[in-house]
């Protein structure tokens, strides 16, 4: 590219110097031939710009219709002077053709003005018109005007030379405005050789005027290489705009106008006028009156120009204001997007999807406020058995587990019924507004059935149950509150059956229950262990020769109001609420003072068996409390027999195992409740060190006429002989009972055959004395 703009150029000037050169030898025929191969050059420069380098057509082609029509003038003056032997300056037509390129240049720099007029203040626009104008004007009148006598042969040559003339000055005026009122400084390279120019082909106008109107005009001198080297610079800047040439965008608003601000070069006009006076060029009158007007022009374009400024301040404020007003919309519209996104957020369960709790409050409470609220349901669901999966396989995979049973929970739940995850293992459903009770049994049924499916997660395969609590509006309660009370405690009162999966609604039954058990709860609290409490001894005997071996501490609670509360009743609720720490550190107590007496009133070599929770063996202090017993009341640990149930004994985590080893090494023996009514695993009685088991009521009370329980009895005392352990039937009240366990080989008994639980006053008369 740059190669061939060097070529281009190079050219051009070639032939350009060709020319001079032979006007200097005053050589016509070369004149004549090297002028219109300048234009030829010119004209193949502009096309190429124009056709092949993408500038816009308009007004381009005016530039190339210039020297295309200037050119053929030049071949058609060659072929007239040296071919045909006419005077060309003599032929009217070629007069007129030479004209043309003075009409196209006027058009191009019309249309090169119209394309900035959008850059510009329109006040300061005319004002630099009207000064510019002027002083055109001014210079015409003086230069050609007041020296010729306006003396034309023809109408025609008067037509001619006005077109030209005028022509000239609409050219010059366009471009010198242009070049006025880019005052910023930012002006195309191109636009610097069409101004040039255009400013050597209008002036070169107004002095080829000035030479016919004074008859003084000569062919190939000074003014025909004037009119040539507009060619030379139209080309070349052709060359710069297609090089450079970049489209234009939309003018932005904070942009000030091209035209404000000073021009530098303005400096220069008081200068080029006191030179035009000192060569006579203008006269005193002409002087004055350009100085005048740029005088005047400079006063008034201080006020314009600082109107410019105040309406660009004014259009800079209040688009900044506009823009200021789209941000805050924009900024309001994302807060509003990103609160409800929040929103949606805060009622949403991150791992299922689901609405969470505080969703589920929030439209409970909106059902209950709405005005003639009908009857609907609240559903509390428990998952049975999935803490397991959580502590065996690890979140992860239990995560995959509750996002599945969502999924199933929510197929099951038909689009009126609304489904919560309210925490962990734990979902609600709000029924739709009218369903019946038969309606909620059978969506129970449904999630129950949903639920006990087996869920595949290969290479695992889980059952899980659930626990479903139902409380009803209005029938159970009205308040937020007491509804989701309610169907907590229904919940619980489900997976207290310990069945795989059952539903419970609440019901008065369950409300006198859970009152009860409140009651319980705040009677424990305030209990006086020392006046309420009181141990009762049950004794333990060898079958084979009926002797004491034994006696189990049992718990009895008389309240100073109620009486005697049963230790059923009580016990559970001690455990949940924790108050049976405090109370088993009592019965221990008070245990070890009875054995030490026993023990000392009595020759007999026998144990004290003691229960324990589940709760009081996870505690770190237990040998540390049980030692403190042994100090206090001098009762060595294998006096001391510790009662654990089956049930508890599946319960207890894996890492207690240390503190049976620390038992057992210490001297305790280890009995296992209820044996035979729990689990079917029998590898805690080898891990926990077990001494005895203890046959459950529940199948000693059928043993003497149910085969199964028979048999279940014997394949317990054989196991246990087997491992070298003890046997104890508990509960055993009949004499049959007895016969039938002494022919299995039982060793020991306990029940109401041979001794009901007594306090120990009555346990010393009986059986120590």
């Amino acid at each position: 590219m740059e190669i061939r703009r060097f070529s281009e150029t190079a050219l051009l000037i070639t032939l350009f110097f060709l020319f001079i050169i032979s006007t200097l030898a005053a050589s016509d025929i070369w004149s004549n031939l090297a002028s219109p191969l300048v234009g030829f050059a010119a004209t193949l420069v502009l096309f190429r710009s124009v056709k092949a380098h993408g500038l816009p057509r308009f007004p381009w082609v005016y530039l190339l219709a210039f020297t295309a029509v200037w050119t053929f003038a030049d071949c058609c003056w060659l072929v007239m002077e040296h071919l045909l032997g006419i005077d060309p300056s003599r032929v009217y037509w070629l007069e007129v053709l030479y004209t043309l390129p003075s009409l196209f240049l006027m058009s191009f720099s019309i249309r090169y003005f119209r394309e900035h007029l959008q850059k510009w203040n329109g006040y300061q626009l005319l004002l630099d018109l009207l000064t510019v104008v002027s002083l055109i004007l001014i210079f015409m009148w003086a230069v050609i005007f007041l020296r010729t006598n306006l003396r034309f042969n023809e109408i025609d040559d008067y037509i001619l030379t006005m077109v030209y003339l005028f022509a000239g000055f609409f050219s010059l005026t366009s471009m010198l405005l242009i070049y006025i009122s880019n005052r910023d400084g930012r002006i195309h390279p191109s636009f610097y050789y069409l101004f040039l120019g255009i400013a050597i082909s209008s002036g070169n106008d107004f002095y080829y005027a000035y030479l016919t109107l004074a008859d003084l005009y000569q062919a190939n001198t000074l003014v025909d290489v004037l009119y040539l080297l507009p060619l030379i610079l139209f080309s070349k800047a052709s060359i710069h705009a297609r090089t450079t040439f970049a489209p234009t965008g939309a003018d932005d608003l904070l942009v000030l106008p091209q035209n404000y601000g000073r021009k530098k070069s303005a400096r220069l006009l008081p200068f080029l006028l006191l030179l035009l006076l000192l060569t006579k060029t203008f006269s005193i009158e002409a002087f004055l009156a350009a100085t005048f007007i740029i005088i005047l022009h400079q006063l008034l374009t201080s006020y314009v120009q600082t109107s410019i400024r105040n309406e660009y301040l004014l259009k800079k404020e209040l688009y900044l204001n506009e823009q200021l007003e789209q941000q805050v919309v924009a900024r309001s519209q994302d807060l509003i997007v990103a609160n409800e996104t929040l929103s949606s957020l805060a009622k949403k369960d991150s791992l299922t999807g689901l609405f969470n709790r505080r969703y589920f409050i929030d439209r409970l409470d909106a059902r209950l406020n709405q005005m003639g609220a009908t009857s609907f349901g609240v559903l509390y669901l428990d998952l049975n058995r999935f803490k397991s999966i959580n502590d065996t396989h690890g979140h992860e995979l239990g995560d995959h587990v509750l996002v599945e049973i969502s999924q199933r929970i929510a197929a099951a739940c038909s689009p009126s019924n609304s489904f919560f995850r309210i925490g962990g293992d734990e979902f609600a459903i709000l029924t739709a507004p009218g369903l019946s009770k038969e309606g909620i049994d059978l969506l129970s049924q449904q999630v129950i059935e949903a639920i006990n499916f087996p869920v595949e997660l290969p290479p695992y395969i889980f059952h899980l149950g659930v626990s479903i609590g139902v409380s009803l509006y209005p029938d159970d309660a009205t308040t937020r509150d007491l509804l989701m009370k309610y169907a907590d405690m229904a919940m619980y009162e489900a997976k207290d059956s310990h069945q795989n999966s059952a539903s419970v609604r609440f019901n008065s039954t369950l409300r006198e229950k859970i009152e009860r058990k409140h009651s319980l709860e705040i009677m424990l609290g305030n209990a006086d262990f020392s006046r309420e409490f009181q141990l009762y001894f049950q004794p333990q005997f060898r079958i084979s020769d009926h002797a004491l071996v034994g006696m189990e501490a049992l718990l009895r609670w008389f309240h100073p109001h109620q009486g005697m509360i049963s230790p059923g009743e009580f016990i559970p609720v001690a455990e949940e609420t924790g108050i049976i720490l405090p109370i088993t550190e009592w019965v221990i107590d008070q245990a070890y003072a009875t054995i030490a007496h026993a023990r000392k009133a009595s020759s007999l070599s026998i144990q004290m068996g003691i229960n324990l929770s589940p709760k009081v063996i996870e505690t770190a202090d237990l040998l540390a409390s049980l030692k403190q017993k042994e100090m206090r009341h001098c009762v060595p640990p294998h006096w001391i027999d510790l009662e654990i149930t089956e049930n508890s004994a599946m319960s207890l985590h894996a890492t207690i195992e240390g503190t049976f080893d620390q038992l057992k090494q210490s001297g305790f023996t280890i009995s296992i409740d209820d044996f035979g009514t729990g689990y079917s695993s029998l590898s805690y009685i080898r891990r926990f060190g077990v001494d005895r088991l203890k046959i459950a009521k529940e199948l000693v009370d059928h043993v003497a006429d149910d085969r199964n329980s028979q048999l279940i009895i014997k394949a317990i005392i054989m196991m246990a002989k087997g491992m070298n352990l003890r046997t104890i039937a508990e509960g055993v009240e009949y004499q049959d009972q007895l016969d039938v366990l002494k022919e299995m080989g039982c060793d020991e008994m306990q029940g109401y055959l041979w001794g009901r639980p007594v306090p120990f006053e009555t346990f010393k008369q009986q059986y120590l004395s």
